[in-house]
């Protein structure tokens, strides 16, 4: 990995998140909320950082009354 990209898995991208690791695998298997991740085999999945962070900065609001889901 020469350019530099840090990449964590399922379980360590959900605690990065506040979340639990079967809600990634839900969004993922639903697309219901689509944050880019990377399939090694069948079983493990991994998430670029930069992705994790773009999917917050998408998600930022500046007050209560701007109601965003991640669904959005």
């Amino acid at each position: 990995m020469s350019d530099n990209k840090r990449y964590l898995t399922t379980k360590q991208a959900a605690e990065y998140l506040g979340l639990h690791p079967q809600t990634l695998s839900n969004w993922r298997s639903s697309g219901l909320v689509r944050i880019p991740f990377c399939r090694l085999g069948r079983k493990h999945v991994i998430y670029e950082i930069d992705a994790l962070d773009a999917f917050i900065a998408s998600n930022m609001v500046s007050s209560t009354s701007e109601t965003r889901t991640a669904a959005e």
